[in-house]
């Protein structure tokens, strides 16, 4: 495996040089504010490698020396053509120090999924688990988009210039989708250095013809503890990626917490007096149990709760007397 890994860096380095044979070749003045505007079969012709791989610059980090030293980045603007601009073209994720947040589910990780490193799976799992309806505050989520697809026609802004893309391919890894919302995620197997901001401004520009609020978060798989980790942001103006700004960031842990199954309470004889004791309008089991433990860790307020648990005003009190009820 080690040496597998050698040879991938080794190949991504030869890759990154070659980028200095193509600025030469085509005689590209980096130290100008110019967008300048490359073809896929150009990298092939220059470089004879495969453009898809010689474009790949997922982080800071990746892009070739040669761009990164004049501040440059690579934008797919169609199926076969990139511009390299002059500005930001990667984020930093923000340093979240808060402990994880233990989130209690019924639902078991999938066993046929125990052995998979795909960060898709484990945004999947986070949906019906409830994690996903915690961080957004949102519920009904239903998944409605992934895997490569082409984008609209649009423009946007880099340091001011001008740059339109049209049906250029990219990859959306979720979008889930309710009555109010569409949230687009960008899904990482561990914390990144840094990520393009492109992977969440393309989606992002995907749906604004809808009449819906359009959010876009980055979420990371830490692989070894499975801490599940969302980082928000918003755009603002829509068409400058540039202003990407953060919103929050929250890292979860999943704990499996014992369910009361409706067989439980089969063949109990009814009891008159059970109609005189008032039920309490909280219908999740799992937020009664957390709500419980939430107030032992300090939580002992119903501002503090609604905030927490993602409640409206009414629902503070209805849990509490639910977790009361339940001893």
């Amino acid at each position: 495996m080690a040496i597998q890994t050698t040879d991938i860096k080794a190949k991504r380095k030869r890759l990154t040089e070659k980028w200095e044979d193509i600025v030469i070749h085509l005689n590209f003045d980096l130290n100008r504010d110019d967008i300048y505007y490359i073809k896929a079969n150009q990298i092939k012709e220059i470089t004879k490698q495969e453009p898809r791989l010689m474009a790949k610059m997922d982080t800071l980090e990746s892009v070739p020396f040669i761009l990164r030293k004049t501040e440059r980045f690579l934008l797919p603007v169609s199926r076969n053509e990139y511009a390299i601009a002059k500005g930001k073209g990667y984020h930093i994720p923000e340093n979240v120090q808060n402990k994880p947040i233990t989130h209690f589910s019924h639902l078991p990780f999938p066993k046929s999924a125990l052995r998979t490193e795909s960060e898709s799976v484990f945004l999947d799992y986070a949906n019906p688990c409830g994690l996903l309806e915690k961080f957004t505050k949102q519920s009904g989520l239903v998944l409605t988009m992934r895997n490569r697809t082409t984008t609209p026609i649009f423009s946007f802004f880099v340091n001011d210039k001008t740059i339109v893309v049209s049906h250029a391919q990219i990859e959306i890894d979720a979008c889930y989708e309710n009555m109010n919302q569409i949230i687009i995620f960008e899904a990482k197997i561990g914390i990144p250095s840094s990520f393009s901001i492109r992977q969440l401004y393309y989606p992002f520009r995907m749906d604004l013809e809808q009449n819906k609020k359009i959010r876009s978060i980055l979420f990371c798989l830490e692989p070894k503890e499975k801490i599940y980790s969302f980082w928000e942001y918003e755009f603002r103006p829509y068409d400058r990626p540039e202003s990407i700004k953060f919103l929050n960031a929250t890292h979860y842990k999943i704990l499996i917490s014992k369910t009361i199954s409706a067989n439980n309470f089969k063949g109990i004889p009814e009891d008159n007096n059970l109609r005189k004791v008032g039920i309490p309008q909280a219908d999740n089991v799992n937020k009664i149990i957390e709500f419980s433990v939430r107030v032992l860790e300090g939580y002992d307020n119903a501002e503090s709760i609604k905030t927490l648990l993602g409640f409206v005003n009414r629902q503070s009190s209805y849990y509490r007397q639910a977790a009361e009820m339940l001893g």
